[in-house]
């Protein structure tokens, strides 16, 4: 699939090539996203290379770029079940002494949905938003998969039974945004309309524990966010790199290394001097089904951070997403250079 950005004063027909602007193009055109950019499906034996060349040329477009697929950052290693440890490693328990989260502070989890039946998160604690991975269900942001429950769990569930979950911000909302699909992977164009979709939908915090390549419209989707007055939260990627996956590159973004016990970068997480680092192998934390399960990856991570950002957020409604990173940054524990 390709993504189109239609110039000013020309239709999404002439951008397309259905006008005949473009003369036999290779493509099923799809959908239109709304009234400037074009989602655009290539048929069979189309070249990628060949088709954005093409359509880069046109007199028509604005842009063109692959609509690039996102994944799920998370590894599963196994590891002991009722082994809790990070809401102690971030001393979760003298945070709450100062505020649990405020029930108006809403957390976005752009992911592969939410089990919003669970019981540590039924009730007001999920809010349905919308599913841009399945446009058959597109009110139903339901969790297929496992990994968006995982993440929203470690955010801001609540157990009180020994066996259930606590998350960092327990008595935050949660806003459930699918753009990830059953097997954990999702286009660019549903990341960057969930994105957008948050924003405009009160969401003080959005986490997005999911890696892909550098975008112009995953960019313009996290600007846009930024500028409502978001604080975006997002993995930094589990490639064992020195360099940071998208969106967490980004300037505008939070970026969330992980680490283990030991307070050490765990092996397979990526890192830069932008990333801050969170307790991201072995996390115990809701699954679909009212079950739990231990996943590790920078994902986790990344929702320690987005959890500890929104109890911030409850202590002073007022602050900006540079204050919010400011204080995030200024007090975490300098463990040196990884």
């Amino acid at each position: 699939e390709i993504l189109i950005l239609v110039k000013d004063g020309f239709s999404a027909a002439e951008a397309s090539g259905e006008s005949g602007v473009l003369k036999a193009p290779p493509v099923i055109m799809i959908s239109k996203i709304n009234g400037k950019r074009i989602r655009v499906k290539l048929s069979a034996g189309s070249s990628m290379a060949e088709t954005l060349r093409d359509y880069a040329g046109s007199r028509a477009v604005e842009r063109v770029e692959p609509n690039a697929v996102y994944s799920a950052a998370y590894i599963k290693e196994g590891g002991a079940g009722a082994n809790k440890w990070g809401l102690e490693k971030i001393q979760a328990k003298s945070g709450w002494t100062l505020t649990t989260g405020n029930g108006d502070v809403t957390v976005a989890v752009l992911d592969t949905g939410v089990d919003y039946a669970h019981p540590d998160l039924s009730g007001r604690k999920v809010l349905k938003g919308l599913n841009f991975a399945d446009e058959r269900n597109y009110l139903d942001p339901m969790d297929a998969h496992g990994h968006g429950t995982h993440i929203a769990g470690i955010i801001a569930a609540f157990s009180s039974d020994l066996a259930g979950m606590t998350g960092v911000a327990f008595n935050c909302r949660v806003l459930a945004v699918k753009v990830l699909n059953s097997m954990g992977y999702g286009y660019l164009s549903d990341v960057a309309a969930g994105i957008r979709y948050a924003a405009d939908n009160g969401a003080k915090v959005i986490n997005i524990s999911l890696t892909g390549p550098d975008s112009p419209l995953l960019k313009e989707a996290v600007d846009y966010a930024y500028s409502k007055g978001c604080v975006i939260v997002a993995a930094a990627g589990n490639d064992s790199s020195g360099a940071l996956s998208y969106p967490a590159a980004y300037e505008n973004v939070i970026a969330v290394s992980a680490t283990d016990e030991n307070d050490s970068l765990a092996k397979f997480s990526n890192h830069s001097a932008k990333s801050v680092c969170a307790p991201g192998k072995n996390i115990y934390s809701c699954a679909p089904g009212r079950q739990y399960e231990v996943l590790s990856g920078t994902s986790m991570a990344s929702a320690y951070v987005s959890g500890l950002s929104a109890l911030l957020e409850s202590i002073n409604g007022h602050a900006t997403n540079f204050q919010v990173l400011l204080s995030i940054a200024g007090n975490s524990d300098d463990k040196g250079a990884a």
